[in-house]
């Protein structure tokens, strides 16, 4: 690591630290809470890791990206009271992942952050920056995108390693690149995507939709119910040829 990395890391780290100092003291008194107070406390936090994330310091926006995903968990001092920012936490992250010119280390924590929400089912991720995004099954199995909506979102190279994406749209959406191996796809809607080296290795297409989507290079390797007109074209390789 470079004196400039660390550098980087400590302003990070100190971000962190005084962006959660009241709260982490605060909650040793959350056991003698009622539950209204401590919804009252976790609001408070919400309200202040937003602020950090509108702030013009990318440091800051770091830390308040960084501290977002505990709003998913449960067992921290943000999840409590059974999570209950956590969709809007969803929210937020979509509407950063809209802003223009997002600085790419915030862009990523954030694509990464919602690997952790404990259900992304039905969500508006429509035109959404979620290139290099890591959804795939490292963080948990089985993360469910069902029914959510990726309409001109930028997916490319993003991990979608078993997901579960029954009746996702996708039309429109940049996925060049992108891992869909082992994934649900069943009913999906692809129509006008970009899927260029995209990697579909056994995941089940089902109904799924590809009506003028861009799929050169494609990879179909053991997928299941892949649709005659894609299989017909495949090389021996099961790629889908330029």
């Amino acid at each position: 690591m470079t004196r400039s990395e660390l550098f980087e890391l400590i302003q990070l780290l100190s971000a962190v630290i005084a962006v959660v100092g009241g709260i982490v003291a605060a909650y040793h008194f959350l056991r003698i809470k009622s539950r209204h107070e401590r919804m009252a406390m976790v609001g408070d936090a919400f309200r202040s890791v937003i602020e950090s994330l509108a702030s013009d310091n990318e440091v800051k926006r770091l830390a308040g990206a960084v501290l977002l995903r505990r709003f998913f968990n449960p067992f921290t001092e943000l999840g409590i009271a059974g999570t209950p920012y956590a969709d809007e936490c969803i929210k937020v992250i979509a509407a950063l992942l809209r802003e223009p010119g997002l600085p790419v280390n915030v862009q990523k924590l954030l694509a990464d952050s919602l690997a952790y929400a404990p259900n992304l089912k039905d969500a508006d991720f429509q035109r959404t920056d979620l290139h290099d995004a890591y959804l795939g099954d490292r963080i948990r199995q089985g993360i469910d995108i069902s029914g959510a909506d990726f309409f001109e979102a930028n997916l490319s190279r993003a991990s979608l390693v078993g997901i579960h994406a029954r009746r996702t749209v996708f039309f429109r959406a940049q996925l060049a690149q992108a891992q869909l191996r082992r994934a649900d796809l069943r009913d999906a809607d692809f129509r006008d995507a970009d899927l260029q080296e995209a990697r579909f290795d056994e995941a089940d297409l089902l109904g799924t939709r590809f009506d003028g989507a861009s799929l050169a290079g494609a990879r179909f390797q053991w997928a299941k119910n892949l649709p005659r007109a894609i299989a017909e074209k495949l090389d021996p390789n099961f790629i889908y040829p330029a």
